[in-house]
């Protein structure tokens, strides 16, 4: 009989090992899960960052354009306040003659005319030394107006203002809604105070700048139409965009040098023709061509196979279309290209 008591069986662990395939397996699966989530991390991290960084070289270009719309907006502002102020205090020294000069029609004419061009504002105002209203572009007669108590007003018949022009957000009450007031006192030769002129501009006016600059996806490929399909498809009806001239929906392009003075949302500064000479390009992607034709199409203003090819033949002069706009401004800033995405 055998004896199997005593004996042993030797086994090497290394063999033992390497030859069980379910260790194997576990440690490769635990190795493609930490591969998997190292890879993960640092794709997100990148995405992020990069993420980031468009965010705040968009938000910088919004913040310059803004910046280089109302310098603009306010020196014409300014610009036309001074030049009517220093006309009507000319060889005016009491304000007795200040009050009778100022308060004829014709003056009412002479204010008009002034700000004839700059239909984003509000009108020029005129207040005697007690502060009433005696003469403004917007209407004739003037209403019974009195501005004695604004502290705008206090200051600089007090003499106290350490600036020429004292801005206030006040509810007007002439137009009767909120106001940004920008006043400026008028002085005869002998130093005398002799009144105030303001003007205002209405926050919506500002508002309505904001929103071309950040309008929503698709919705800003207005900008950039001939006015030729601003009439043909009623871009103004379907895009709300007011002419300020006619306070009707707009039948042209407001947004270029032709027709900004009159009834654009821009400065002319501002239009695409002139940014364009500064060496900005205007980009517009196939996806918003085709986003504008299916708003068109359904408007029931043509045939989607009509209104695109009508699209990309009708845009401006200097316009480029690409494929994909994630692609291109990728390729823009490896080349050190900065942009601003409108919409």
């Amino acid at each position: 009989m055998l004896d199997l008591k005593n004996r042993s069986v030797a086994v090497d662990p290394e063999v033992d090992t390497r030859g069980n395939p379910i260790h194997r397996l576990i440690a490769a699966g635990l190795f493609l899960m930490v591969g998997i989530a190292v890879g993960t991390a640092i794709m997100i991290g990148s995405f992020r960052e990069r993420a980031l960084k468009n965010s705040e070289r968009q938000l910088e270009n919004t913040a310059q354009l803004l910046a280089v719309h109302f310098e603009q907006l306010f020196r014409d502002f300014d610009s036309v306040q001074i030049t009517v102020s220093r006309q009507i205090q000319a060889g005016i020294d009491s304000p007795e003659t200040f009050k009778q000069q100022m308060s004829g029609e014709d003056t009412h004419l002479m204010l008009k005319s002034k700000i004839s061009a700059y239909t984003d504002l509000a009108g020029i105002t005129v207040f005697d030394a007690d502060g009433q209203l005696i003469n403004s572009s917007e209407t004739w007669p003037v209403a019974d107006i009195n501005v004695a108590d604004r502290s705008y007003f206090k200051t600089f018949k007090a003499g106290t203002a350490s600036t020429q022009n004292l801005i206030e957000l006040l509810h007007s009450r002439i137009s009767h809604r909120w106001s940004i007031v920008v006043s400026r006192a008028i002085v005869g030769n002998n130093g005398s105070f002799l009144g105030v002129i303001s003007r205002g501009i209405a926050p919506a006016n500002l508002e309505a700048f904001l929103a071309t600059v950040s309008l929503a996806d698709g919705e800003a490929i207005p900008i950039v139409l001939a006015d030729a399909l601003w009439t043909r498809f009623k871009i103004g009806e379907q895009y709300e965009l007011t002419d300020a001239a006619t306070r009707r929906a707009a039948t042209e392009n407001l947004f270029i040098s032709a027709h900004a003075p009159s009834g654009g949302l821009v400065s002319p500064e501002q239009t695409v023709d002139s940014l364009q000479k500064r060496g900005v390009r205007f980009l517009v992607c196939m996806n918003t061509v085709a986003g504008a034709t299916k708003k068109l199409a359904a408007a029931g203003l043509g045939t989607a196979d009509e209104i695109r090819p009508a699209i990309l033949a009708g845009l401006l002069p200097g316009v480029v279309v690409v494929p994909a706009m994630v692609v291109t401004l990728t390729q823009l800033q490896e080349r050190g290209v900065k942009y601003t995405k409108i919409a």
